[in-house]
């Protein structure tokens, strides 16, 4: 999926300036529902502001570079999340997600996907992927007024209008967060600006399309799983 980035040349994303510094506070700590039976893998946060998910000392380190308006990214999370844990969980690759933002409805379910830190990441990350269909037709459904509407709010207002009018608001809130928690993560300037650099890494690294994935370096031909599989086995073999 070819994507025109938000990139530092398109104004710094000039939206981002008025948003509060006020709301750059964690959200209060929810309960987390497990994700898996088997214990979580660790996740950290990088210096550029990217989540890593397992042993940064892993054989394979893996870049994905996404956005959650790309249905490829979509197809590649839900058909790789799983063998990815079990790689993940065996100390064989660790990946690190890097936000490539597309448009406002990208923004605001990156903004929810870091909701609650690196302890949350994964969870969320992937419960947004897998509810992006639903997320997309509510658009298709939503009066044209409606989203025309969003453009005239406040940075701050228009993600939280866009969670709402998408259903990403409630699907966040099954995932045990508050309304107050969510608005918060959505006004939350610093977390922009790390995803902001996260895309203009990107951009620097030629990434011009998502799901685009890096093995120890190596931007990946294709981005299915065999493909990623077996550039992890080959950097396990080569260690």
């Amino acid at each position: 999926m070819r994507l025109h980035f938000f990139a530092a040349s398109v104004a710094a994303f000039a939206l981002a300036a008025t948003l509060s510094t006020a709301a750059n506070a964690a959200p209060r700590k929810v309960a987390r529902p497990a994700l898996h039976a088997a214990a979580a893998p660790p996740t950290s946060m990088t210096a550029i502001g990217a989540y890593r998910w397992g042993n940064p000392a892993a054989p394979a380190q893996i870049t994905e570079y996404f956005s959650y308006t790309c249905s490829h990214c979509a197809h590649f999370e839900a058909e790789s999340h799983e063998p990815m844990r079990q790689k993940v969980v065996a100390g064989q690759a660790a990946v690190t997600y890097y936000n490539m933002l597309a448009n406002a409805i990208d923004v605001t379910a990156a903004l929810l996907a870091r909701c609650g830190g690196a302890a949350r990441f994964v969870g969320n990350h992937h419960a947004l992927m897998a509810n992006q269909q639903a997320m997309l037709t509510a658009l298709q459904n939503l009066p044209e007024s409606r989203a025309k509407a969003w453009d005239y709010l406040a940075p701050a207002a228009r993600f939280q209008a866009i969670a709402r009018d998408t259903g990403l608001m409630t699907l966040m809130q099954s995932r045990g967060y508050t309304a107050p928690q969510l608005n918060a993560c959505l006004a939350n300037r610093a977390e922009l600006d790390r995803m902001m650099a996260m895309t203009n890494a990107g951009v620097a690294a030629n990434v011009q399309a998502t799901p685009t994935v890096f093995v120890n370096g190596t931007m990946q031909a294709n981005h299915d799983w065999a493909t990623l599989s077996n550039a992890i086995d080959q950097a396990r073999r080569a260690r």
